[in-house]
């Protein structure tokens, strides 16, 4: 895996082999950390929303960021 901190502030491009196998990567650790067997579960564990935040992060700096406009 590419480290995460090669991403940061990454403009969103195509995606590469790569870059989708680590987004891969981060969304089943987290299905597997969040111990996550059915979309129920996410809706109704506080601690699955809690924790998508640095989620949501990784798969960011993976994906890339949308360039802000003037």
């Amino acid at each position: 895996l590419v480290p995460l901190t090669s991403f940061l502030e990454r403009k969103m491009s195509e995606p590469t082999s790569e870059s989708l196998l680590n987004l891969w990567k981060i969304v089943k650790d987290y299905i597997e950390e969040q111990n996550i067997h059915c979309s129920e579960t996410i809706y109704q564990s506080d601690c699955v929303i809690e924790n998508s935040y640095e989620f949501i992060e990784d798969c960011c700096d993976i994906v890339g960021y949308l360039e802000e406009e003037d």
